[in-house]
């Protein structure tokens, strides 16, 4: 079974896909939810110029039935089960249904899938013990959204471990840290020249206009 939706225009509508979940997949290295929401509604309105609707139809109607049975999984799969989760998580061309959102986070998950392994951990976030199951198994997998909660999780050497890993990805919010400890010298050693790379490093990743004023401060005070 293909994994595209088969019509006259099934050639177009692969590559619209295949670009747009790479967009997505580097989209969840960029930022929080809120950030990849925004990112995402941006692209099917501005890029494919599609309604979320349709979007969601197109990817939803293709999804192969027989991914729940496979061994293994390819990445572009594992990707396409995640963005029909986060869909239905976040209300992307369909109504939130929490069920289906961890039914299908879980196809990703089982499979390797870091982001999706954060997102299933959000979803158990009042059920502690499986919450930081699945950030540990996120974080493990080098994804920075699992990198960065697991450091959340922890202390001292292990928390700047796991937010080292996070800024190791470009992760904004990693290398906010990141930079902070090598300004400081603390669990690194002291380099302010690296510090402030990262600092732009994270300018760059999130754009001039939505760069933090106190950043630099905070991290230069």
């Amino acid at each position: 079974m293909s994994l595209w939706i088969t019509n006259q225009d099934t050639n177009q509508e692969k590559q619209i896909l295949v670009e747009f979940l790479e967009f997505y997949d580097d989209a969840t290295y960029r930022g929080w939810n809120e950030d990849i929401i925004h990112d995402v509604k941006y692209y099917i309105s501005r890029v494919i110029c599609k309604s979320e609707r349709e979007i969601f139809q197109l990817v939803l109607n293709g999804f192969p039935k027989e991914i729940t049975t496979k061994a293994t999984l390819t990445r572009q799969e594992k990707l396409h089960a995640s963005f029909v989760g986060f869909c239905y998580h976040f209300e992307i061309g369909t109504s939130s249904n929490q069920k289906k959102a961890i039914q299908y986070y879980r196809i990703a998950a089982d499979h390797g899938d870091g982001f999706a392994l954060s997102q299933m951990g959000l979803l158990f976030i009042n059920d502690y013990t499986k919450y930081v199951e699945y950030i540990h198994k996120s974080a493990r997998t080098g994804h920075p959204h699992g990198a960065y909660k697991m450091a959340i999780l922890t202390s001292g050497r292990s928390r700047a471990f796991w937010y080292l890993k996070a800024a190791e990805k470009n992760f904004p919010h990693g290398l906010t840290k990141a930079a902070q400890f090598y300004k400081m010298g603390e669990y690194v050693n002291t380099d302010v020249h690296c510090a402030l790379r990262m600092t732009l490093l994270v300018r760059r990743a999130v754009g001039e206009k939505d760069f933090p004023i106190d950043v630099l401060g905070k991290i230069f005070r």
